[in-house]
């Protein structure tokens, strides 16, 4: 009798220490795709940067690149609206979200920018504005 009240309490204990291991697993698990997320995120706006800064040096040398140029389109939507091919997550951060908006509205001006040296327009204006945006 008191080996099979010791067996029990054992299953119960190794039970309980069971269950606690799965939530402390699926704990860790949530929070590493959390943290892949972000990741993935800042990753994407070194992308936009570095593309940005890529793409206007070509610009300015009479190299039109309108690959680099609908790339960096569709990433700088999705790293605003979550929804691309890239899978990235929106970063509920008031800062981030408000500095998203600010280089969403500083592309949209540099495209502009980028059609009218194609045109044969000023070129110094896109590299200072390049600038501004890289710092941005």
């Amino acid at each position: 009798m008191k080996k099979s009240l010791v067996r029990y309490q054992l299953v119960v204990i190794l039970s309980v220490l069971s269950i606690i291991f799965l939530g402390i697993n699926y704990y860790l698990i949530s929070n590493i795709k959390a943290i892949q997320g972000t990741a993935r995120v800042i990753n994407y706006a070194g992308i936009v940067r570095g593309g940005t800064q890529r793409l206007i040096k070509k610009e300015l040398s009479n190299i039109p690149d309108d690959a680099i140029l609908s790339n960096l389109d569709g990433i700088v939507q999705e790293l605003r609206t979550g929804r691309g091919p890239n899978n990235l997550t929106v970063l509920p951060d008031a800062a981030f979200l408000d500095s998203m908006s600010q280089v969403e509205s500083r592309w949209t001006e540099l495209k502009a920018e980028i059609i009218s040296v194609r045109a044969g327009g000023d070129k110094k204006p896109l590299f200072d504005d390049s600038e501004d945006y890289f710092q941005l």
